[in-house]
């Protein structure tokens, strides 16, 4: 990774090694900064004056699938400039410790320092279990989580992809917009100091999706906030809409202590893998030598097996029309 000036590039962990150490070498030269590319897999960053001294300092969120979710790897790091372009590491951040893909700053709580909001992504190997995401109170440069005290709902509010701070209700507060995998647009309006999910307040309950964005602004110029989301368009081969809905089931099938997926089309009330039980075998092999007692229980019914057996104790994670909404 490197930063020169308001450059900042981070690189794999897989990346060629020799480019790491010259990119080291630059990085240090110029911010005093010392990265190892090997610890960990940094997936966004963002400048912003977080110590409210006038300059610029650095929160990089780490993330990817490649360690284990219990990994050290996956810990975030602050690094404040000491006014002359060098970075220091803080230790002013609570351990924030999930694979993540966005960091969003702003004062909800109107005390005039920057406040965070940081969006877990995946739990590696756990797809589509939701992650743990924060709120992290900023007091006078010192990160404390109060996810739990502000924000409850939160928590492991899904696999985030975006997120913003907009006062939605124009009451002078910035609420919290969030969008991501199998997750509605959902919204959180901060009612003094602490956010309450009015998702299904607003109608947005069944706008499930596949979102990978979001913006804000006045778009159509009439003195208030539009909102727009990004879902992942037509061009997917399943083709989900509200009357014909997708569906994923996860848990550990054949027993192997890893979760297996199932994709499932809700097609005239009937829950119809999108994969038959031949090509699921390939992938979870050892749920195969119980292909005779489904056939004899269910007959050809397949996926009333993986429901009545094994999804109930699993994930399951409900989406709707994956397509872009007209009227999000």
């Amino acid at each position: 990774m490197i930063s020169i000036g308001c450059v900042f590039v981070g690189l794999s962990v897989y990346s060629n090694t020799h480019a790491e150490i010259k990119f080291d070498k630059i990085l240090q030269q110029h911010s005093g900064i010392h990265f190892n590319n090997q610890i960990n897999e940094d997936s966004v960053h963002n400048f912003l004056n977080f110590a409210n001294d006038n300059d610029l300092d650095l929160y990089v969120v780490s993330g990817g699938n490649e360690f284990d979710r219990n990994s050290a790897r996956h810990r975030d790091r602050l690094y404040i400039n000491d006014g002359r372009g060098n970075f220091h590491l803080s230790s002013n951040l609570p351990n924030i410790q999930t694979s993540g893909l966005r960091v969003i700053a702003g004062d909800y709580d109107n005390d005039g320092d920057l406040d965070l909001f940081v969006g877990g992504r995946v739990v590696p190997g756990r797809y589509p279990q939701a992650p743990n995401s924060y709120l992290l109170n900023n007091h006078h440069g010192r990160f404390t989580d109060v996810t739990q005290q502000r924000a409850k709902g939160i928590g492991a509010i899904g696999m985030v992809t975006d997120a913003d701070f907009v006062d939605v209700d124009n009451d002078g507060d910035l609420d919290l917009l969030l969008v991501g995998e199998w997750m509605p647009i959902t919204v959180f309006e901060n009612i003094d100091g602490n956010f309450v999910d009015v998702t299904k307040k607003l109608g947005l309950a069944d706008s499930t999706g596949w979102w990978l964005s979001l913006a804000h602004g006045d778009f159509d110029r009439d003195g208030d906030t539009d909102f727009v989301a990004g879902n992942i368009g037509l061009n997917n081969k399943y083709q989900p809409t509200h009357r014909q809905s997708l569906s994923i089931y996860a848990n550990d099938f054949d027993g192997n202590a890893s979760l297996d997926l199932v994709l499932a089309i809700n097609k005239n009330h009937h829950l119809l893998p999108v994969r038959g039980a031949t090509m699921f075998c390939r992938t979870s092999p050892g749920i195969e030598a119980e292909i005779p007692y489904i056939q004899s229980v269910c007959g050809s019914g397949f996926a009333k097996y993986l429901l009545v057996r094994k999804i109930s104790h699993g994930v399951n994670v409900e989406s709707g029309n994956i397509q872009p909404f007209d009227d999000y």
